[in-house]
């Protein structure tokens, strides 16, 4: 059973990456080590995953936060740390109307995160 659960658990994410209603949004950073990053947006499912390489580890009590961003809120979709190599998966389902989205932002944050964005993003992409 635990294996049957894990493979719909991969093919469900299959489909977030590549599926009919899928958009993905390319992140740019203002970091030295260059990260980069992709949001893939599966509108079907509601559901929201995010890659980056090469993201250092934030500063000691400080966590790296994502913003959805609407032309009238940022809404928190989670905080993360990457691992010891730099990468990050994380994902997220959270409903929005497909021309809400403006952009998605990762801000730099105190640990456990803000309830809005405290510091400028060092990485976005607008839509």
């Amino acid at each position: 059973d635990s294996l049957r659960a894990t493979l719909r658990t991969r093919e469900q994410m299959i489909a977030n990456l590549i599926g009919p209603q899928v958009t993905v949004m390319t992140l740019t950073s203002t970091m030295p080590t260059a990260p980069t990053a992709r949001m893939f947006w599966d509108r079907q499912h509601k559901a929201w995953t995010f890659v980056a390489h090469h993201i250092p580890m934030p500063k000691a009590g400080r966590t790296y936060q994502m913003w959805l961003v609407t032309p009238t809120a940022k809404i928190s979709a989670g905080t993360f740390m990457p691992s010891t190599d730099g990468e990050v998966m994380m994902q997220a389902t959270y409903p929005m109307a497909k021309d809400s989205l403006a952009a998605v932002a990762v801000t730099d944050e105190p640990m456990g995160g803000s309830a809005q964005p405290t510091t400028p993003p060092i990485m976005l992409a607008s839509r």
